[in-house]
């Protein structure tokens, strides 16, 4: 079968500001019913922004503290009113909530939000390249014009290891086997990069940290766009 490589958008920036989101620990106790629902809030915060911040690739955001808490962000590069301030609220909640469970896991040891997150090993620069070559565009999805957004939730654990991979997605197809087909190979590039990180620390200790990327399907050729 004839796979075209995918030409993807991949967000380095937008995923490194979720990354690395501002938070200071909060001495609110959560128990692990309430550490998860967190966690589910946050990753739907999540598409809420990716879904704004897809639709102008230009936008840039500074938050504004006052007492080290955020009170406001400061955007650029979307001319709606409308929803530049509905992603300022959602960055606002996002903050929020992250700091309510931050250094705080879940029933099965795993964290969302720590004082250093994992990251790629060799930077995102090459993650984001050997993730861009690993992905081909299903053929299926091809004659049938689909494009949309996979977005893989994975576990970077305590050894840099990959593991508990799950997706979703944003996508119209006229069946479910193209969804599928793209799930998996947004699911298998990110998988090939497993070992090649550094983990999530709370302290010194090393820890599993729950990471959600989008992987962006889309059929015009265009390079490789900068990160958001």
């Amino acid at each position: 079968m004839n796979i075209k490589k995918l030409l993807t958008v991949l967000t380095i920036n937008f995923m490194v500001c979720l990354l690395a989101f501002p938070v200071m620990a909060q001495n609110t106790y959560k128990n692990y019913d309430e550490i998860e629902q967190t966690q589910d809030l946050i990753e739907d915060l999540y598409v809420d922004i990716y879904d704004i911040i897809d639709e102008y690739p230009d936008v840039t955001y500074n938050y504004v503290y006052e007492d080290g808490v955020v009170t406001g962000v400061m955007i650029e590069g979307i001319p709606d009113n409308r929803l530049a301030k509905q992603l300022e609220l959602y960055l606002i909640d996002m903050d929020e909530l992250k700091r309510s469970i931050y250094n705080m896991s879940n029933r099965t040891g795993i964290y969302y939000v720590t004082e250093t997150e994992p990251k790629p090993s060799n930077g995102y620069n090459d993650f984001y390249n050997q993730l861009y070559n690993n992905i081909a565009y299903p053929e299926a999805a091809t004659d049938n014009s689909v494009e949309g957004t996979v977005y893989v939730k994975f576990v970077v654990d305590h050894e840099g290891r990959i593991n508990n991979i799950l997706t979703a997605e944003d996508i119209e197809a006229p069946g479910d086997w193209i969804v599928k087909e793209m799930k998996k190979e947004a699911r298998e590039a990110v998988k090939s990069t497993s070992g090649q990180w550094t983990p999530a620390r709370v302290g010194e200790v090393p820890v599993a940290h729950w990471v959600v990327l989008p992987v962006q399907f889309k059929l015009e050729e265009r390079p490789f766009s900068r990160a958001l």
